[in-house]
């Protein structure tokens, strides 16, 4: 397996990868459909693409806005965005659907005043918010979130902070 830093936007790859991931990419992409028109490109026919994105408008915080998030998306304009690139959608899911509701306490009532904050001190806060927490947390977290992947081969969730979409470029 080989991985690559590429710019997406001047991808000069034609048919030379049968799969591909662009896992949490084209939400920093102003135009994302011609990104991800790029990735298909650089699949060989019937080749499959990954793409994980967040979720969701309404999870939109200051984190997006720090780390330059274009966009969130649903499960729908994620599809729409690749078929406009040539994709066909296999599947899209949501994920994090669990641990959701504990997403939308801590920013609901941790919202920095960005403007306050110098460079260094939005990105401090980014590290401070996304550190690993304490063992026994984090053990229960990862108890929690261990269920969602059983859990989604028996149904879609409705919603979650992440969306998965997998797509085939036509053979």
């Amino acid at each position: 397996v080989s991985c690559s830093q590429i710019d997406l936007l001047d991808l000069r790859f034609d048919e030379a990868w049968d799969v591909a991931f662009l896992l949490d990419v084209v939400e920093h992409i102003d135009d994302d459909v011609a990104a991800l028109r790029n990735a298909a490109q650089a699949l060989r026919p019937g080749g499959l693409l990954f793409v994980t994105v967040p979720a969701l408008q309404s999870f939109w915080s200051w984190n997006d806005d720090v780390v330059k998030h274009k966009r969130r998306y649903s499960a729908a304009q994620l599809s729409s965005a690749a078929e406009q690139a040539g994709l066909v959608t296999l599947d899209t899911r949501y994920f994090m659907f669990l641990l959701s509701p504990l997403l939308i306490v801590s920013r609901k009532f941790k919202q920095p005043n960005l403007a306050e904050l110098d460079h260094d001190a939005q990105w401090a806060l980014v590290e401070k918010t996304h550190a690993v927490p304490a063992a026994p947390i984090n053990g229960v977290l990862a108890g929690v979130f261990s269920l969602e992947t059983p859990l989604s081969k028996l149904l879609h969730f409705p919603w979650g902070t992440s969306l998965l979409g997998v797509f085939r470029r036509p053979t």
